[in-house]
């Protein structure tokens, strides 16, 4: 007994070529193993049974159907369908295998609805489980466990990746996958498409659907009279378009099994001789080639006949025609049947061919790729001559049957057992049919022992049986054209070069019935061609419509990994021409039948504009005469190369086309861009503006580079003047298309003579008073230009009088010695500046010096404090290229050492006139200055009361110059007197010390350089004594309180009797009573400075009734005492 394959693992299908542009008569019978199952491994046994019209009416039934429309109501029979609202059918049993419509010409109101409108609906009517129907011997698959060892799993390595094959007999071997016929409900989305597929305005169309994984599709469609489908599994039917739905009929697989005779009617096999793993017939070769001549296509197929306007115009064709197609490929379908029958080294599902890959770059790893032999055999096998040659189908031309009967063909055969390519859950679909080895095998399916044809292996196997029916005279309606739905541009290719640039395009088309083959053609600017590969993997030419030998090979339809629904498929072209495409897909069956055209433009695609150019300048200077010559003044213009790679053919970008010239942008610092157009064919030589083009010595041997070389006139420019310049271009081609610009090549152009030497003019000048580590500062400032460096180059006088000594001119050196003055000695030297050079002067500036934000350039020079002779400076300029303007023609100029030193350090005497007292009328200094280095010209006074301190920082309280009438002189010195009329504050003791100042170096400004201060005098003391007694007190306020006598003293106007330098002054003070002695008070007063008050207390308290006052007198430092003061009595 043999099981009913699930469909997933093996489907089968028959339809009558009665009518078919392309069929020849006869039933058309085929089946399809997956990848996974594998080829047969033995012939395949078919049977025919055949059930007439009127059976098949007395098996029919008109119930059990639930009708849901695509707004989510249930109908009830009699109702109207509408093009915008398609009716949905469920079987209540899920093994349906024949359905006819009832349909009336009139239309009649719509039955209302059994049910409140919903929406649309998402499950199914509950029906029975679908499980494959017991037909006969044949089983349905068993959920028992068996309880055999040997059928345990055995896992196999999981076979490698399936590439595709690069010459394999059809371009795209990848396995069709298969509708599941799981009743399943309808999404609103599903509904939507389904509706969508060709439109029936009037009439109906009933069709049978199948669910898949990504959305229904349509097994089968009926839009005539009888309306009648025949499938083996119908899940559900639709109604669409626009008419009357009287009833329906139908059959499920149960009921066929009770009627007819399965008789046998032919053994497939592959077209093999006798191999370790598989026993043909005798005659399967010729019996294979029989098959392809019985069942080929009465016309060609319109992948051969790709220019054909429609099927029915393809050209006549006939046996000999299949035979030359399948000749093309048989060459490969017998290396890979050799493979897979007599290489025992690995299971069949691991076979692969491998070669090895040709096409790589230079350097790379050797490589080969390759595809799995069974997967790449049964995906050629759906095209229907390949599917006759290796056993998979053939045509019934011997069945009898009148028309309306059904024709039932049961297909069985033995698969090798891969656990490993099954799930658990699907393993279990097969525990019935399995079997142990070849022993087994032959007991379950005595026919291939008696045929003298058994499995070759003793291996497990599957013994499996799938089932195709059709109706006898009643085929099923055409195929529609499929939809183009998009032509994705995908981008240029990079090969060929232009001009014939190509693209690639991936085309999604909808609307295929797996398993399925296409057509795909075009029209462009070049001519009719076909997308479809030739024997050995060639194709037709790009930019040429002249076809390789043959005739070109079937494309199976693969559907993509992520597809939007049901019945997708993307095709490639990478020869798409530059202008519009007019793309032409037909979709055809693995029975042979054809569509027309599903037609598409894709739009002309927009050239790639040129790549960017790549541009290098090299500046060249101005020629003229060297040194010793001057170079010459004024504006002098260079010359600038530029210097770009010229792309090959090959190197221009995909898409692009060939160059013509080149668009060059010259800018010349903050000077707008000027521009200049270069003709490649012909070219400038025009002074200040030429190119040409040479090689590249750089280039790689084998891959010549051409350089276009432009040389043009640079700025005018200034001695040692700056200035950028760029220059960026574009390319133009033969299409008037430019690139981008090329990035900017910016280089900054400097005039290579040198800069002129700053003009500084200025008399001898003195540098600062040198510091305490022994140095003195030459500072100067001069205008510097912007760009410019200047280099600060220094000398002595001493070195210039030993190069005139040397052999310029000793008898200036002479002269310059014989004067006394610094300033006479080095004006006479600056004005002889020429004849000093580089040898005579050492550079002190490591780096150029440059103007600051105020425009000058700024020096300072640290030169040692006692150098007693002339310091000379010159300065240079220096451009940005590093060249200096000569030395000898720069200015010359000198600085002296302010070192001459001070006048003597002074003696000092207070000398003041009898009689004026210093409190009152100041001081009188007599000064004494011994000789020194220079006179005196002028004095400070400094004072203090501060015992020990410094002389220089005593405060200044008094300055002046003198001048030659102040100075009395002698051969010891200088004497002169300071009045200082301030002033002094009573009862201090007041230090003075005098400092003089000397005369300034000889040829300097005193305002600039003023003489030198000589040391301070030793300090002079004086004390600052009032002349007389202190006066008396303002006022002496007494008043009783606290039991005593409380005493307040004004001090006199202007004074406070406070502590001084010199001591503390005094109260004399009596208590007077009356009729009593007065009485001395020994009392501490205390001075109140708010109230300004001296204030005392006695405890003695005032007698009652008696008179009492105070007399105060005040006694100063020195002890003398003023006049007393009485107090108020009390």
């Amino acid at each position: 007994m043999s099981t009913l394959a699930p469909a997933w693992a093996w489907i089968a299908g028959a339809i009558d070529g009665v009518g078919d542009s392309h069929l020849p008569p006869g039933i058309h019978v085929r089946c399809l193993p997956s990848p996974r199952l594998g080829v047969p491994a033995t012939p395949l046994m078919v049977t025919r049974t055949i059930i007439s019209a009127s059976v098949v009416e007395q098996m029919a039934r008109s119930d059990g159907v639930t009708w849901i429309d695509s707004q989510g109501n249930t109908l009830s029979l009699p109702f109207t369908v509408t093009p915008d609202n398609p009716v949905y059918g469920y079987f209540s049993e899920p093994d349906v295998i024949w359905a006819r419509l009832q349909v009336r010409a009139s239309t009649v109101p719509t039955t209302a609805p059994t049910t409140a409108p919903t929406t649309a609906p998402t499950t199914a009517p509950t029906a029975a489980p679908t499980l494959s129907p017991t037909l006969g011997p044949i089983p349905r698959p068993t959920l028992a466990p068996t309880l055999m060892p040997t059928l345990a799993p055995t896992r196999m390595p999981t076979p490698a990746p399936t590439l595709r094959p690069t010459m394999a007999p059809i371009p795209i071997p990848i396995p069709i996958p298969v509708p599941r016929a799981a009743a399943a409900g309808i999404s609103a989305g599903t509904v939507a498409h389904a509706a969508a597929s060709a439109t029936v305005q009037e009439g109906l169309v009933f069709e049978a659907l199948a669910d898949t994984e990504h959305g229904p599709t349509v097994i089968q469609a009926a839009s005539q009279d009888p309306y009648a489908l025949c499938h083996w599994f119908i899940p559900r039917v639709r109604v669409r378009g626009n008419g009357y739905v009287a009833g329906i009929r139908w059959i499920d697989a149960t009921g066929v099994q009770r009627h007819g005779e399965a008789r046998l009617w032919e053994w497939w096999s592959l077209p093999v001789s006798p191999a370790p793993r598989y026993t043909p017939p005798a005659n399967a070769v010729a019996e294979a080639d029989h098959r392809v001549d019985r069942a080929a296509v009465l016309r060609q197929p319109m992948y051969v006949a790709y220019t054909a306007a429609s099927p029915a115009s393809a050209p006549a064709a006939g046996g000999a025609d299949a035979a030359q197609r399948v000749a093309q490929v048989r060459p490969r379908v017998d290396t890979w049947l050799k493979s897979l029958l007599h290489d025992l080294s690995l299971p069949t599902w691991l076979l692969r061919d491998q070669r090895p890959i040709t096409s790589q770059a230079a350097g790379s790893q050797p490589g080969n790729m390759g595809v799995g032999i069974e997967t790449s055999l049964l995906a050629s096998s759906i095209d229907p001559d390949l599917g006759h040659l290796l056993g998979l189908g053939d045509v019934d031309r011997d069945a009898k049957a009148p028309a309306g009967s059904l024709v039932l063909y049961r297909i069985r055969g033995l698969f090798r057992w891969n656990s490993a390519a099954w799930t658990q859950a699907e393993a279990l679909s097969f525990l019935g049919a399995l079997r142990a080895g070849r022993a087994d095998a032959l007991a379950q399916f005595p026919e291939l022992d008696q045929f003298k044809i058994p499995p070759a292996e003793d291996i497990p196997y599957l013994d499996l049986t799938q089932c195709a029916v059709a109706i006898a005279g009643q085929p099923p309606q055409g195929m529609g054209a499929p939809v183009i739905a998009s032509c994705d541009d995908r981008g240029w290719l990079s090969t060929p070069p232009p001009p014939k640039v190509r693209r690639a395009l991936r085309l999604l088309a909808k609307g295929f019935q797996a398993p399925a083959v296409a057509a795909v053609a075009a029209h462009d600017q070049y001519g009719e061609r076909t997308l479809h590969a030739f024997a050995n993997g060639k194709r037709m030419a790009y930019g040429s419509n002249a076809a390789p030998p043959g005739t070109p090979l079937p494309w199976v339809v693969s559907q993509p990994e992520d597809p939007a629904e049901a019945g997708e498929a993307r095709m490639e072209d990478r020869n798409g021409a530059p202008g519009a495409i007019d793309y032409r897909i037909a979709k055809g069956d693995w029975f042979g039948r054809w569509s027309g055209w599903g037609k598409r433009t894709a739009p002309a695609k927009a050239r790639t504009a040129p790549m960017r150019p790549a541009l290098l300048i090299f500046p060249s200077p101005p020629v003229f005469a060297p040194p010793p010559a001057d170079p010459p003044a004024g504006l002098l213009a260079g010359t600038i190369e530029i210097r770009i790679p010229l792309p090959n053919i090959a190197e221009l970008p995909a898409g692009g086309a060939e160059l013509t010239g080149l668009v060059l942008l010259e800018t010349f610092g903050a000077n707008p861009a000027a521009s200049a157009y270069y003709d490649l064919a012909n070219l400038p030589n025009a002074p200040g503006n030429k190119a040409h083009l040479e090689d590249d010595p750089s280039s790689s041997p084998g891959h010549p580079q051409q350089l276009l070389v432009i040389t043009r006139t640079g700025p005018a420019l200034y001695p040692a003047q700056q200035i950028q310049v760029s220059y960026t271009a574009r390319w133009r081609d033969v299409l008037n298309h430019e690139s981008l610009d090329a990035y900017p090549a910016k280089k900054t152009i400097t005039d290579p003579r040198p800069p002129e030497a700053p003009v500084i003019i200025r008399p001898l000048t003195y540098t600062s008073r040198p510091d305490a580590m022994g140095h003195a500062r030459a500072e100067f400032a001069f205008n510097g230009a912007a760009g410019v460096g200047y280099r600060v180059y220094t000398s002595t006088e001493s070195t210039l009088l030993k190069a005139l000594d040397g052999g310029i001119d000793s008898g200036l050196a002479n002269t310059v010695r014989s004067l006394a003055l610094i300033n006479d000695r080095a004006g006479l030297l600056v004005d002889n500046r020429t004849l000093f050079g580089w040898d005579h002067f050492e550079m002190i500036t490591p780096e150029p010096l440059h103007a600051g934000a105020d425009g000058k350039v700024h020096f300072t020079n640290r030169v040692s404090a006692g150098l007693n002779v002339a310091v000379f400076y010159r300065v240079v300029a220096e451009g940005p290229g590093g060249g200096l303007s000569e030395l000898s023609k720069s200015s010359m100029f000198a600085f002296g050492v302010p070192n001459v030193g001070g006048p003597g350090q002074p003696l000092v005497a207070v000398v003041n006139a009898p009689g004026k007292n210093p409190v009152e009328h100041g001081v009188v200094l007599r000064v004494r200055v011994p000789h020194g280095a220079s006179a005196p010209k002028a004095w400070r006074l400094r004072r203090t009361s501060t015992a020990g301190a410094d002389p220089l920082r005593m405060p200044t309280v008094l300055a002046g110059t003198l001048l030659p009438g102040d100075l009395e002189s002698n051969d010891e010195g200088h004497s002169f007197d300071i009045v200082a009329p301030q002033p002094l504050k009573p009862w201090v003791n007041y230090r003075f010390v005098v400092e003089v100042q000397g005369e300034s170096p000889p040829g300097a400004d005193p305002v600039l350089v003023a003489g030198e201060w000589g040391d301070a005098s030793g300090p002079v003391k004086l004390a600052s004594v009032p002349k007389g007694a202190p006066p008396p007190v303002q006022q002496v306020a007494v008043s009783a309180a606290g039991g005593g006598l409380a005493i307040t003293v004004t001090p006199p106007p202007a004074q406070t009797l406070q502590g001084t330098m010199m001591g503390n002054f005094r109260f004399d003070a009596w208590r007077i009573e009356h009729g009593a002695r007065p009485r001395k008070l020994e009392l501490p007063f205390s001075y109140d400075p708010v109230a300004q008050t001296w204030q005392a207390f006695d405890a003695q308290a005032v007698p009652a009734g008696a008179v009492t006052r105070v007399s105060v007198r005040v006694i100063d430092p020195l002890g003398r005492s003023g006049d007393a003061t009485l107090s108020n009595p009390v």
